[in-house]
């Protein structure tokens, strides 16, 4: 059974809420352009057959996303890039941040 669009578009945004720190005005316009790119770029491009498979194939593009996807707004950097840099210079280590 393939998912329809209802089911493939909340399964796509429902996690929204998740990336957007408190009282952070931001924040939402930031999460709105991640998945407005996850949609675009990968929701939207095929019929999927099952949650399972969007579901792996989004571990799949997260993963590329933070390893190789190129942002203006850090410098032109990917997400991890940035993270482990932005560590180096607060000398500090993610087990402490957590």
């Amino acid at each position: 059974m393939l998912l329809d669009f209802q089911s493939t578009e909340n399964l796509c945004t429902s996690s929204a809420e998740w990336f957007s720190a408190y009282a952070n005005p931001k924040g939402n316009a930031d999460t709105e352009r991640l998945i407005r790119t996850i949609k675009e770029e990968l929701c939207w491009l095929q019929e999927w057959s099952s949650v399972e498979e969007l579901a792996k194939e989004m571990e799949k593009f997260v993963e590329y996303f933070n390893d190789n996807y190129l942002h203006s707004a850090l410098g032109y950097k990917t997400p991890n890039a940035f993270e482990s840099a932005w560590f180096k210079n607060n000398q500090v280590t993610r087990s402490q941040s957590a």
